[in-house]
């Protein structure tokens, strides 16, 4: 998943850059439901990307 979270740990965004088409949607869901702690440059906090993989196991 590629994401952005903004300044205070949301994700405002998630797309699906690989994996099975069948589990794409259920990992953007996942993804937006997250929440982070906010990154901080210079003390501020400040909106960054980056990538999350969630694995899927059948039980």
């Amino acid at each position: 998943m590629q994401i952005v979270v903004d300044e205070n740990g949301n994700v405002t965004s998630a797309k699906a850059i690989s994996g099975h088409s069948l589990l794409r949607d259920a990992s953007e869901r996942a993804a937006r439901k997250a929440k982070f702690s906010p990154t901080k440059l210079c003390g501020q906090p400040v909106k960054v990307t980056g990538v999350v993989t969630y694995n899927f196991v059948i039980m």
